[in-house]
């Protein structure tokens, strides 16, 4: 068995889709961020049905971050890969060729008889045999002299090299290509088979090419027919021996079997190369694209998900920015988007974020949402430095972008049924909850969702206008000596009073 690398999971497992998560995609304008930086609507399809749901595995994440370190640190390697890859789709297209029998060959002594149909499957199979063994070595040539770093790079270097140097391989690759360049349907088949007592076939043991089409051979015999009897090197053509032309048939099937075994191990690994080199395309676009809008832009650094870390110094919402660039293209959106810093450490349990409307405060909750699916996929991310622990799950609830009526019962009912799937580790994100009641009350249940996060040890970023809610906080605090304390972070203003776009995080 030949080892296979998959680029997208270091350790595979299944992900699934919640419809909780589904909604708190669309809140954070996923969707839009990941069809803003790319142009192919088939791979914005693919890439939004990896993102959206969070990779919760810290050893995945780094396995794709890593990769697409390498790519971007070697401009040319996705082209290079990327024709390998067309070797594969044409070694595909010929096994499927091969396995319909009969393939694009033009016949021009009669129509297929079943022994053509075999014989066009294997030449078809020793065309798949050498163009497979070729792809490893045009792969060899592509991966040994560049310096790639990650760890599933150099497995891939390290399979393609072990099985290039086989003796075995370059003697198969040999055989295959003697067989595809002498079979054709004059060639004449001498095969062994062994006879029993009564002359009758047992078994096909071997078969051959006659240089000479439609030469018979002499059949060697043994003097005595005691209890087995073989006859060695009978030639055949398909003219009048229905018997002969069976056994030739079944041992030419036989054959094509084992071809085709051969190449479908041989090309597995290239397989799993062929399936995740899309997403690494899309994040050498998103990094390309987020340059280009002239913002910030690092790969994040993984840390456990109990460290419960988030950390982002001149984090920008990329939303805005791709939606700036969209209504006016000559603009540089990297001028006019203030970047903001954040720091959640273990401790940390819910973030509030208060100040007067229009001030970023949900632009700074939909950064934060951003950041962490893009970050916990492995993909680039618009900020300058970026540490970032992986979450269970991430949900995000706008209550502008909700299609009920908006009613206070309703959001607390909504609400509530979505506490009892939150669970920790998960981050959680509230804009403008509860806001259709009166302040009091209206507090009053925000407080008492924080404190139920702190509890449940999942982590909550609420953007409130909600007056009291740090003072009400610190006592609930208190009352149930909760181990996780929320902070606290204001929009804050300039001396005139106009909206600053800074999110100011305050201490203790």
């Amino acid at each position: 068995m030949i080892e296979v690398v998959d680029l997208l999971y270091k350790n595979p497992h299944e992900l699934i889709k919640t419809p909780n998560q589904e909604e708190s995609m669309k809140h954070l304008l996923l969707e839009e961020v990941i069809n803003g930086a790319t142009v192919n609507p088939q791979l914005q399809k693919d890439i939004y049905d990896l993102i959206s749901v969070p990779e919760p595995d810290p050893e995945n994440i780094i396995w794709r971050r890593d990769i697409l370190d390498d790519f971007l640190s070697n401009p040319a390697l996705f082209d290079d890969l990327r024709a390998i890859l067309g070797i594969h789709d044409e070694i595909s297209k010929g096994m499927r060729n091969a396995a319909r029998g009969g393939g694009t060959a033009v016949v021009s002594k009669k129509e297929l008889t079943g022994r053509d149909s075999q014989i066009f499957k294997m030449r078809s199979y020793a065309e798949c045999i050498v163009k497979t063994v070729e792809m490893y070595e045009e792969a060899a040539n592509i991966i040994k002299p560049r310096r790639l770093t990650s760890e599933a790079f150099c497995k891939i270097k390290d399979l393609i090299n072990r099985e290039i140097r086989k003796t075995e391989t370059m003697q198969l690759k040999a055989l295959a290509k003697e067989l595809s360049e002498s079979i054709t349907l004059d060639t004449s088949f001498i095969i062994s088979m062994d006879l029993n007592k009564y002359f009758c076939v047992e078994d096909v043991e071997m078969l051959e090419l006659d240089s000479n089409p439609y030469n018979y051979k002499d059949p060697k015999k043994r003097a005595e027919f005691d209890s087995q009897s073989r006859i060695e090197y009978i030639g055949f053509d398909d003219i009048d021996d229905g018997q002969l032309r069976l056994l030739v048939e079944k041992s030419i099937a036989r054959l094509c079997r084992q071809m085709e075994h051969i190449v479908s191990e041989m090309k597995k690994p290239f397989e799993k190369i062929s399936r995740g080199i899309y997403f690494y395309r899309f994040g050498i676009g998103l990094d390309n694209k987020i340059r280009e809008l002239g913002l910030p832009v690092c790969l994040p650094s993984i840390d456990r998900d109990d460290l419960r870390r988030f950390e982002c110094s001149s984090a920008c919402d990329l939303w805005l920015a791709l939606n700036m660039k969209k209504k006016d293209r000559y603009c540089r959106p990297g001028d006019m988007v203030v970047p903001n810093d954040i720091y959640l450490g273990p401790t940390d349990g819910s973030l509030v974020i208060t100040g007067k409307n229009n001030a970023g405060k949900t632009v700074f909750l939909r950064t934060i949402g951003v950041i962490q699916a893009l970050a916990q996929a492995g993909l680039p991310v618009p900020a300058e430095t970026c540490y970032i622990s992986p979450v269970h799950g991430l949900y995000a609830y706008f209550t502008a972008m909700d299609t009920g009526n908006g009613r206070f019962e309703d959001e607390v009912k909504s609400i509530s049924s979505m506490l009892d799937i939150f669970k920790e580790g998960d981050l959680v994100l509230l804009n403008e909850a509860f806001q259709s009641t009166a302040y009091e009350e209206a507090a009053d249940v925000l407080c008492n969702v924080l404190a139920y996060a702190a509890a449940s040890g999942f982590r909550c970023i609420s953007v409130t206008h909600l007056p009291g809610v740090k003072e009400h906080m610190r006592e609930l605090e208190g009352e149930f000596k909760l181990a996780y304390r929320a902070k606290f972070a204001e929009a804050a203003v300039d001396s005139e009073g106009n909206a600053t776009h800074k999110i100011v995080v305050q201490r203790g």
